[in-house]
């Protein structure tokens, strides 16, 4: 599922993520997913599957609603907790 995952979130998206430092990095969606995997892990609510499924029809889409070409980091962390 990783190598599906990737390639679904990956086309026709963002290519480029502000970091919190300031830095322009690659965007990687499996990053946003693993770090909601890693919180759900920590509280017994899901599994990585879920992580992927939420990061895919959830943070994704709602990052492609900002329209902005380059995201700042904490686009996606300040919608993340409202989409859990």
């Amino acid at each position: 599922m990783q190598s599906e995952l990737g390639e679904s979130m990956q086309k026709d998206l963002l290519l480029h993520i502000i970091k919190r430092d300031g830095s322009i990095r690659g965007f990687d969606a499996k990053k946003i997913s693993l770090a909601i995997a890693k919180a759900a892990k920590a509280t017994g609510e899901f599994d990585s599957e879920h992580a992927d499924r939420l990061t895919r029809e959830s943070v994704l889409p709602a990052l492609e609603r900002l329209n902005l070409s380059t995201p700042h980091i904490a686009s996606s962390r300040c919608r993340r907790t409202s989409l859990i």
